[in-house]
């Protein structure tokens, strides 16, 4: 029953082709001493090429007393270590520009506290492509979660030497989730369709469990933040079907310094043996 305090100083440049922030905070910690954190971003572009990242690390001396430390958005924080890097490309052709690009994402981080902790390495990929056509847009995407590459368990889990690989072969569930958004542009409004399927391969293998949606939206020019869609997600698992249906309306309206915003939205699920 006691206050925490936590600070973060922020350093931002800018220059031509090249932006970094740099990012240091300290926070107090009901467990132990003061425990310190820092965050790197930067983005470089060249020509058609952009390269983008970031890294974060945290100070480990935490799980040695048994927990970890409040972050200034008031949870636990469980990373001790990230690292991600996008390099892309924008084609610019005569009617269409195309962008393109692939993310890796390096995430070691401590699922549970105390004596039960493990440590765990994970390794996440992106890659989306978008193409832009007078009033049509396409936007590709494929996802993949969960790829361990080592996990240690023990009260010491997380001074384990980081990148050394475990034998997961046989315990692996990965994710993976493919979509498809295509977007229509017109003078007052726009009309976007979204179709995307999602599993983990042991579900899918195991239990034939995966998941697939459709959504359609609709959105105002002059009024962004007003929109209508409706979207069908339907759930296999085995030989039966879960079909969920979602209907919502979003209006905006700003009457001089004041924005008014209403939501409604539906929900039905049924279940189809």
């Amino acid at each position: 029953m006691d206050k925490q305090w936590s600070t973060c100083i922020e350093l931002m440049a800018s220059v031509p082709l090249f932006q970094t922030k740099l990012s240091f905070g300290a926070v107090s910690n009901p467990f132990s001493t003061i425990r310190f954190f820092t965050t790197f971003e930067y983005f470089f572009h060249y020509g058609i090429f952009n390269l983008s990242g970031g890294i974060f690390f945290a100070d480990t001396a935490f799980i040695n007393q048994g927990s970890s430390f409040y972050t200034m958005s008031g949870n636990l924080e469980k990373n001790i270590y990230q690292f991600k890097i996008t390099p892309a490309f924008t084609v610019f052709c005569k009617n269409a520009t195309i962008n393109s690009g692939i993310t890796a994402l390096y995430d070691y981080s401590l699922n549970e506290e105390g004596y039960n902790q493990k440590a765990t390495q994970t390794l996440s990929l992106a890659a989306g492509t978008s193409v832009l056509f007078e009033d049509n847009y396409i936007y590709f995407l494929y996802r993949m979660n969960n790829l361990v590459l080592g996990e240690f368990s023990g009260p010491q889990a997380h001074s384990q030497k980081p990148f050394t690989f475990s034998d997961f072969d046989n315990q692996q569930d990965l994710y993976h989730s493919f979509s498809i958004t295509f977007t229509r542009y017109f003078k007052d409004f726009n009309l976007s369709i979204r179709a995307k399927e999602s599993f983990s391969e042991k579900k899918l293998i195991e239990k034939n469990e995966h998941n697939q949606a459709i959504t359609v939206s609709s959105g105002i020019k002059n009024c962004p933040l007003s929109n209508a869609s409706f979207s069908v997600n339907l759930d296999y698992k085995n030989s039966s079907v879960t079909p969920k249906f979602t209907l919502g309306i979003t209006l905006c309206q700003i009457i001089k310094k004041l924005k008014i915003t209403g939501k409604i939205q539906v929900c039905s699920t049924l279940l189809v043996e």
